[in-house]
């Protein structure tokens, strides 16, 4: 997760110095030791400077192909310090849209998926024993998986629990720590 954190960091402190003191939001060629363009031919607009909102779209909001086209991806958000992500990412499939909240209590996912086949989605753990629903219907119940006719739990890692949705649509997935529960 360090890599994570400190590339978001990277990213607060180079290209949110633009978006701060930028009335229109571009991205400049470079930064000067000041934190502003320093010379008089910077380009202000400058397309190699857009690189955050890739690194943005797949490994904070979390959505990376798999395979070419989109046949297969996958949704890994990395929340770092953050609390609250929303965003679209574009497929030759389809417009795929994520929003997600985080707390120290609970994950919460929203998902609006191009149609056809669904994706693997890695839902970031907490500590103890937590519980999942997907589409208010819980998936994981703290120590097992149960069945479910939109997705199948297929089980977990050392920082993720992975469930595979059957095909796209709407889904909102919901992780919450069970009071008392220490795995």
């Amino acid at each position: 997760l360090r890599v994570y954190a400190g590339g978001l960091d990277l990213i607060r402190r180079c290209w949110g110095q633009m978006v701060n003191n930028d009335p229109n939001y571009t991205t400049w060629e470079w930064l000067g030791k000041d934190g502003k363009p320093d010379q008089p031919i910077t380009s202000l607009a400058h397309p190699w400077s857009s690189g955050a909102t890739f690194i943005l779209s797949e490994y904070i909001l979390g959505v990376k192909p798999t395979s070419p086209g989109f046949s297969d991806y996958l949704i890994e958000p990395h929340p770092v310090d953050l609390k609250w992500v929303k965003g679209a990412v574009p497929s030759p499939r389809g417009l795929i849209k994520i929003s997600w909240k985080n707390s120290p209590e609970k994950f919460e996912l929203e998902l609006n998926l191009p149609k056809g086949k669904g994706p693997m989605v890695k839902v970031p753990k907490k500590s103890g024993l937590c519980k999942i629903w997907l589409n208010q219907k819980l998936i994981y119940d703290a120590r097992s998986p149960l069945e479910h006719p939109e997705g199948k739990f297929l089980g977990e890692s050392e920082r993720y629990y992975k469930i595979l949705l059957f095909q796209g649509g709407t889904y909102k997935l919901k992780l919450e720590k069970v009071s008392g529960g220490r795995k």
